[in-house]
């Protein structure tokens, strides 16, 4: 092994990457020739020769010693060139096609670094006197440039074997281990230090990773680094425009495809800072006439960012190229050592696309005397990339640009790979028109593809009836008087009693003064009097506004002070929990004699289908709630659609959703105005155990679940889905683990994923899970948008982003809602002229970071800004942060969603303390008062301070992840058998290693997802525990003991 000449530094990375993925072939250099006329072979093996020898690293191999990279340089020695004929096959394959194919499986043998030979040659005979020489070198030896004086050497030297002369080329002054030890040596010293500061200044705040719209995950593993190429072309007459735009902006051409090619990355991933690799050939002129691997793949960072013109991209990547070209001595291997990006076995560091520009191919033939004449031979296909892409151009012979963009096939379909080739030739097309047009005047999109995204994925129109949802259920039950409305425990309503009981109880709303443009509180424990309210309030012509029982006082209070509203529906004990916070109470319990004796004919009050039919409040960023207002005609929309859910006189809903949570609108009024029932929950609490028995007992055909729930139900309680023909999950990103985990159990059932903001009446999109989820799906999508509705994924200009890219999602069509109560300016931002619609249509602007994929579905990637959703509820950040502020105790504070297990997503709270002890209790104790349950954290941790970004706004990415408890190390719950087992199943769903017997499940971490997870488990281990004794005592001790006394 010769120690005395080191490997270069991009020698050394090859070697390191061949040992996390041996003998790939993605290294592989193969070029091939064709030889037409009288071949002397053994002449031509005696050029190879003469070249090996002269260019020592040629017959270099690497070694591996105590871990370490070796050189190893092996004497000349005669090449071995194999041999192949083409068998004049019978099944009409051609000489051509053949040694093409020959060509790539001779290429695509893989190399040992080790052993070698890392240069070999391959000889196809096609006739007499027609041959293809095919020559393969791995890359660690060799790079583009090599290949050309590879044949230089080849045209030169085989004349001469074939006479038996000398070769004619001078002996080379300079190896390329000479260069290897130099580089070395120069980078050991001050120059190392300059080079790292400018690679740090230069990169510092840039993107780890490009997020190109893949088709399939990233591969966990070592990417196998298979491709493919999509061929384009750029005319002679655009090119040449291009070109003049170069010239009149003192640029190369390569500079204005550089920032056209960053320009359409950009517009692909949703990124504007955008880093690529460009090779620089790494030679002075001392290094001209040497093999090996010279070639520096550097990055060139480009500025998308604000709306300039394309003129200023073109000036800014040619100060780039200028800034790099001067600093490219330092070779990438050491860029990365030095700034020690995120690494990741899957991706390259620092970039992962390249884009390179190469003068006109050589083409010609090359007499090599004799009548024999040896031609490049160019391929049209590439079979392997160590990038996601790479776009390699080529001027051509007429003036015009050719061009492969080559693409990684973990990665990538060709629909893909073509779509994205051609944006970025409709751009050049444009820029070489327009040079001077701003970012945001050029296509974003060819027009095909425009018009898939804007039309042909938004055509789907279904008629729906002009009435109100309280008319059409009226329809119903006259139609079908004795059919079974609402199933409660052993009891039922038809919809004739339905009918009748609300009649009453509208006319006396009506005396009361309620009608049109009233709203009205509905606040009752779930059963059949909330529906029996929500109808009451509808007939009298009002907007009904449902409140959680298990709210607040003072958030009641705050919700009914800002909707105005006249009177509450609830119950006895309710009006006395809530008291002065309920204005004129009506409690149905208590008050019914007082409509009893009323007529129950149906009223006739006025009321159409644009009123308003119910406000739902939602989560507010300033702290405040807002409420949104839905007319009659967005919800009849919804429910019109039976594409998405079987809404018949068959259909049979079990009522998971809270009253509040705009789900129920599906829940209850699907059934009801189609002659179907709707399951109402023993309790309503939809924990595994209670949706069970109500199913089993009840029967169902459709059931909705949140994301959360859903998980809990395949972990805990997976048979409920063998009752029912549908469900339904959505409100947060899906777990495909848990939609893998359903549809193995149950093949035939229908599983149908949902998307949709209360500001868009429920649901906007649906997606019915496939019989088989392909392994490489990261999430669930959405779908496509129901009937009457639009889905636009735009960017921030408006305009439609490229299939794949990520973008904003805005939705448009019949079920917009008509804006928030008494904000007319949070309205006019959030619900906006919708430019794709009819004069007058409007679109909500959701705030949701979502892609389409190629197949037209979307996919959900997440919040633009700080609103998410958890177990199902919307919840603002702001709102959560301003409860917190508002202790005493609290001089700043972060709330955030975290997911720090696997499915296991919870809220911490950050804060910033006046003094230390934080008052932990105290603090959780004030929220508990003000918030509900699902926007009070699971955790507060103490910070000294908030961290902040570059930008002066909140890194939330730099919290610390939460201890699983902030106590001291409790003594374990001691005592029998039964809280020993509760401690335990407590301590593994919670992450802590012990329990004690007076530790709060809630303080813990604890939120209800987890408990129905305990709940069940416990369960199953013959426990008799309900979701709600739980809830009422929270620490081992107390729930032991409750146990004990309802056992007796």
């Amino acid at each position: 092994m010769d120690v005395a000449v080191p490997l270069s530094f991009a020698q050394q990375r090859l070697w390191l990457l061949d040992q996390l993925a041996p003998r790939a072939g993605s290294y592989a250099m193969v070029v091939s020739y064709r030889l037409d006329g009288p071949l002397d072979r053994p002449a031509l093996g005696r050029a190879l020769t003469e070249i090996v020898t002269r260019h020592e690293v040629l017959r270099t191999t690497f070694p591996a010693r105590d871990g370490q990279p070796g050189r190893a340089a092996a004497p000349p020695a005669p090449v071995p060139v194999t041999l192949a004929t083409y068998p004049g096959r019978g099944d009409g394959e051609s000489a051509r096609s053949w040694s093409s194919r020959w060509a790539a499986e001779f290429g695509d043998r893989p190399y040992d670094l080790s052993r070698g030979p890392l240069l070999r040659a391959g000889l196809a005979r096609l006739a007499e006197r027609e041959h293809l020489l095919v020559i393969g070198v791995h890359h660690i030896v060799a790079d583009g440039w090599s290949m050309h004086v590879l044949l230089d050497e080849l045209v030169a030297l085989y004349p001469a074997a074939r006479r038996g002369e000398p070769g004619p080329l001078p002996p080379l002054a300079l190896q390329y281990g000479d260069f290897a030890r130099q580089q070395r040596d120069r980078l050991a010293g001050p120059v190392r230090a300059r080079l790292g500061e400018f690679w740090r200044d230069l990169l510092a705040g840039a993107p780890a990773l490009l997020d190109l719209p893949t088709d399939r995950a990233r591969p966990p593993t070592a990417a196998s680094y298979r491709g493919r190429n999509h061929r384009l072309r750029i005319a002679p007459e655009q090119a040449e425009r291009l070109r003049s735009l170069a010239r009149g902006e003192r640029a190369t051409l390569f500079m204005v495809l550089l920032a056209a090619y960053q320009l359409m990355l950009a517009r692909s991933t949703g990124q504007d800072d955008i880093v690529v690799g460009v090779p620089f050939a790494g030679r002075d002129r001392r290094h001209e006439s040497l093999i090996g691997l010279f070639v520096n793949v550097l990055p060139v960072r480009g500025d998308c960012r604000g709306d300039p013109r394309f003129t200023d991209l073109v000036t800014r990547a040619r100060a780039a190229i200028r800034d790099v070209y001067g600093n490219q001595e330092m070779p990438f291997e050491q860029m990365v050592e030095e700034l020690g990006p995120p690494r990741d076995i899957g991706y390259n560091p620092i970039f992962q696309a390249t884009v390179q520009l190469l003068p006109e191919q050589r083409r010609w033939n090359f007499d090599l005397g004799d009548g024999l004449r040896l031609t490049p031979e160019y391929t049209d296909e590439t079979r392997w990339t160590r990038f996601d892409l790479e776009l390699h151009l080529h001027e051509t012979a007429d003036g015009g640009i050719d061009g492969d963009l080559v693409y990684a096939t973990d990665l990538f379909e060709e629909v893909t790979a073509r779509r994205m080739a051609d944006r970025f030739t409709d751009l050049l097309a444009a820029v070489a028109d327009r040079p001077q047009a701003r970012l945001s005047e050029l296509p974003a999109l060819p027009d095909a593809e425009w018009h898939t995204a804007v039309v042909a994925h938004n055509n789907r129109r279904v008629p729906y009836p002009d009435r109100c949802l309280h008319e059409l259920f009226a329809d119903q039950a006259r139609d079908t008087p004795d059919a079974v409305a609402l199933v409660y425990g052993d009891a039922s309503l038809t919809y004739g009693e339905l009918d009748r009981r609300t009649n009453r109880l509208s006319r006396y709303l009506r005396g009361q003064g309620i009608g049109s443009g009233s709203v009205v509180g509905v606040c009752l424990e779930p059963g059949a009097d909330v529906v029996i309210a929500l109808l009451a309030v509808l007939k009298a012509g009002a907007a009904y506004l449902p409140l959680d029982a298990a709210d607040p006082v003072a958030r009641a209070r705050l919700l009914l002070a800002d909707a105005s509203a006249p009177t509450v529906l609830t119950s006895a004990a309710l009006a006395d929990r809530f008291g002065d916070a309920f204005p004129c109470p009506v409690r149905l319990d208590r008050d019914a004699g007082r409509w009893r004796d009323l007529p129950s004919t149906p009223p006739r009050y006025p009321c159409g289908p644009r009123d308003l039919a119910y406000v739902i409040y939602t989560s507010g960023s300033t702290g405040i709630p807002k409420g949104v207002m839905v007319e009659h005609r967005q919800a009849i929309a919804l429910l019109s659609d039976t594409g998405y859910a079987g809404f018949s006189a068959g259909m049979r809903t079990a009522q998971t959703a809270p009253v509040c949570f705009d789900a129920a609108t599906f829940e209850l009024w699907g059934p009801l105005l189609h002659g179907g029932s709707c399951v109402l929950l023993d309790g309503g609490r939809p924990d595994p155990d209670t949706v069970h028995r109500a199913i089993a007992r009840n029967g169902a055909t459709t059931l909705w679940l949140t994301t959360g729930l859903f998980n809990v139900f395949v972990d805990e309680k997976s048979a409920v889905f063998g009752h029912v023909q549908q469900v339904i999950t959505g409100g947060e990103a899906a777990s495909v683990a848990h939609f893998r985990r359903v549809r193995e159990l149950w093949p035939r059932l229908r599983i149908s994923h949902a998307y949709g903001p209360t500001e868009c009446t429920t649901f906007a999109s649906m997606f019915d899970v496939p019989d088989e989820i392909p392994h490489w799906w990261r999430t669930i999508p959405v779908g496509r948008p129901i009937a009457n509705t639009c889905l636009y994924v735009l960017d921030r200009t408006g305009r439609p982003v490229p299939v794949g890219a990520p973008g904003e999602l805005y939705i448009g069509g019949a079920g917009v809602a008509r804006g928030y109560l008494n904000r007319p300016g949070l309205t006019a931002e959030r619900f906006v002229p919708d430019p794709f619609g009819a004069p007058g249509a409007r679109m909500y602007r959701t705030g949701d970071h979502v892609r389409q994929r190629s197949d037209g579905d979307i996919e959900f990637i997440g919040r633009i800004d700080d609103q998410v959703k958890l177990r199902g509820f919307r919840l603002e950040y702001g709102e959560v942060e301003a409860a917190l502020r508002g202790h005493e105790a609290v001089r700043d504070a972060v709330a955030v969603v975290r997911e720090d297990r696997p499915g296991d997503r919870r809220l911490v709270g950050y804060v910033v303390p006046e003094a230390s002890p934080l008052p932990a209790a105290a603090i959780l104790d004030h929220l508990r008062e003000r918030l509900p349950g699902y926007m009070v954290p699971s955790a507060l941790v103490p910070l000294a301070a908030k961290p902040l970004t570059r930008n002066g706004k909140v890194d939330r990415a730099a919290l610390p992840e939460p201890p699983a408890t902030g106590r001291p190390d409790p003594a374990p719950v001691p005592g029998d058998g039964l809280s020993r087992r509760v401690a335990q199943v407590w301590a593994e769903a919670l992450g802590v290693e012990s329990i004690g017997p007076h530790d709060n499940f809630f303080d813990l971490g604890g939120h209800s997802l987890l408990a129905m997870r305990v709940v069940a488990q416990l369960n199953d281990g013959g426990v008799d525990l309900s979701f709600d004794m739980l809830l009422r005592h929270q620490t081992v001790s107390e729930l032991v003991a409750a146990m004990a006394r309802r056992k007796g």
